[in-house]
C-alpha cells in the first residue's frame, strides 16, 4: 500500500481533531493511493501544506500519539490500482480513527459505490465524494465540509481490555415528520460508559454483541426506560411514538408479547405507540416461534418496522413475508443522495414500495440539506438526523429530561 500524508501546520497539537476544527487549528489531510494530480493538487493549495510518506498505516501515526501531525481526513481513490480496499478497511477499523474519510472519483462511478459496502462491513462509513475532476476550490469546498460534520466515535478494534459492563444508559434520537419537520417519534439507543472510549454503544464489544442472555437483558431494559420516557412526554402532551431495537434472537423468547403487553399497560400506554425496529431480520427465515411472536405482536396492535433496509440483509422478500408497517432507510444509502445517481434511482423507488404496501418510510442520517429536499420531494413519511438536531454530537442524542427531546 503506499500511502502519502499532507499536513498543514498550525500552532495547535491535539490527539484528536474536533469538528468543526476552530480557527488557527491545522487540518491534516492522509491520501491513500491517489495519483499524483491530487497530490499535486493539495500542493497547490498553499505553502502550510507539507507533504509526508507513510507507510505502513500504523496506529501510531493515524491520528496523533507521534511527531507527526494528527490526521484529522483521509482521501482515497478507488481506482488507484496499487491499494488494496480490504487491507485498508481492516487497517483503519483497528485504528480506532476519529477521521473524516473522503472517496474519490468520477461521479456515478459503480466502484465508489462497491468501495462504501467493503468499508461498511468494516463499520467504517464515508463522509463525502470528492468527484473528478477536481479543482482546489471544490477540494477545499470538500475539506470544509466534512471538517464540520457532527463528531463520530472510532470503530472500536476487534478486541478490548473490557470488563463487567457497567448500567445501560438510554438516549434518544428525535423523528420528525418529513411534511411539517415536527417531532413525531424517537428511538432509544443504548448507550454504557466504556473506561477507557466513553460513552458507546455496547453492540461494539464483541463480547456483549454475542452474548444473547445480555442483549435481552438490553432489550428489557430498553422497553422499561423507553416506556418511563414516552409516559413523561406524553404527560407534556406528546403523541408520538418510541422506537426500540429487537434481535430475531430476542424474538424467540415464548412470553414476549404478554411481558411486553403487561408493561405497556402498567404505564397507561398504547401498543400502536410502541415500534419494534427489527435488526438481523434475515434471521428469522422460517423459525415458527419468532413468527409467533410476530403474529401475537401484530395482533396487539404494535409497530413493526424493518432496520436498515439497504444495508446487510434486509431484502424485498422480507418484505413481503413479515407484516412490517415501516422500513428505515440505512445510513449508508441515504449518505449516497450526495453523489450517486444511482441512489437517485433507487430510494423514490423504495419509497414507493412502500407507500404501495401501505408502509411508513423514514430515512436516517438526514445531515445536509438537499438530502432533506430530496425525500420529502419523494413522499418520505418521517427524517432522523443530525440536520434536524444540531444540539446533539454523534452517538450522543438528546436525553429524554432535556428540553430538545421532551415534546
Amino acid at each position: 500500500m503506499n500511502i502519502t500524508a499532507i499536513s498543514r501546520e498550525g500552532e495547535n497539537r491535539s490527539p484528536a481533531i474536533p469538528a468543526p476544527v476552530a480557527e488557527g487549528v491545522h487540518t491534516s489531510l492522509l491520501l491513500a493511493g491517489c495519483n499524483r494530480n491530487l497530490r499535486d493538487l493539495c500542493r497547490s493549495l498553499g505553502d502550510s501544506f507539507r507533504v509526508r510518506n507513510q507507510h505502513p498505516l500504523t496506529e501510531d501515526r493515524w491520528g496523533g500519539a507521534s511527531d507527526t501531525a494528527p490526521f484529522a481526513i483521509m482521501l482515497l481513490d478507488p481506482r488507484a490500482g496499487y491499494v488494496d480496499p480490504r487491507q485498508l478497511a481492516e487497517e483503519l477499523s483497528a485504528c480506532g480513527t476519529q477521521a473524516r474519510l473522503m472517496l474519490v472519483g468520477a461521479p456515478s462511478d459503480p466502484l465508489v459505490d462497491l468501495y462504501m459496502e467493503l468499508l461498511a462491513c468494516h463499520d467504517i462509513r464515508v463522509d463525502h465524494v470528492l468527484q473528478l475532476p477536481a479543482t482546489s476550490e471544490t477540494l477545499e469546498a470538500a475539506i470544509a465540509k466534512v471538517r464540520n460534520l457532527p463528531d463520530r466515535r472510532p470503530t472500536q478494534p476487534a478486541t478490548l481490555d473490557w470488563q463487567a459492563p457497567a448500567a445501560a444508559t438510554f438516549l434518544f434520537q428525535p423523528q420528525f415528520s418529513a411534511c411539517t419537520l415536527e417531532q413525531s417519534g424517537a428511538e432509544a439507543l443504548a448507550r454504557i460508559h466504556h473506561p477507557k472510549l466513553g460513552l458507546i454503544n455496547p453492540l461494539q464489544i464483541p463480547e456483549l454483541k454475542n452474548d444473547q442472555k445480555y442483549l435481552d437483558g438490553l432489550f428489557w431494559e430498553a422497553i422499561d426506560q423507553s416506556l418511563l420516557a414516552l409516559r413523561k412526554w406524553s404527560n407534556s402532551g406528546y403523541a408520538g411514538t418510541v422506537s426500540i431495537n429487537v434481535s430475531a434472537a430476542t424474538l424467540r423468547q415464548p412470553d414476549l408479547t404478554a411481558s411486553l403487553s403487561k408493561r405497556v399497560d402498567a404505564y397507561g400506554l398504547q401498543p400502536k405507540r410502541i415500534v419494534l425496529e427489527l435488526v438481523e431480520s434475515s434471521q428469522i427465515e422460517d423459525d415458527p416461534v419468532v413468527f409467533n411472536t410476530l403474529v401475537r405482536l401484530c395482533r396487539e396492535d404494535y409497530l413493526l418496522s424493518m432496520d436498515d433496509f439497504g444495508q446487510g440483509y434486509s431484502s424485498l422478500s422480507q418484505l413481503s413475508r413479515i407484516p412490517f408497517g415501516e422500513v428505515k432507510l440505512d445510513y449508508n444509502l441515504t449518505a449516497r443522495l450526495r453523489w450517486s445517481d444511482r441512489a437517485r434511482k433507487l430510494i423514490p423507488a423504495v419509497i414507493d414500495l412502500a407507500h404501495r404496501l401501505g408502509m411508513n418510510i423514514v430515512a436516517e442520517g438526514i445531515e445536509e440539506q438537499a438530502q432533506l429536499d430530496f425525500v420529502r420531494l419523494h413522499r418520505c413519511n418521517t427524517v432522523q438526523g443530525f440536520l434536524l438536531d444540531p444540539m446533539q454530537e454523534f452517538g450522543k442524542p438528546t436525553k429524554p429530561n432535556d428540553p430538545v427531546a421532551s415534546p
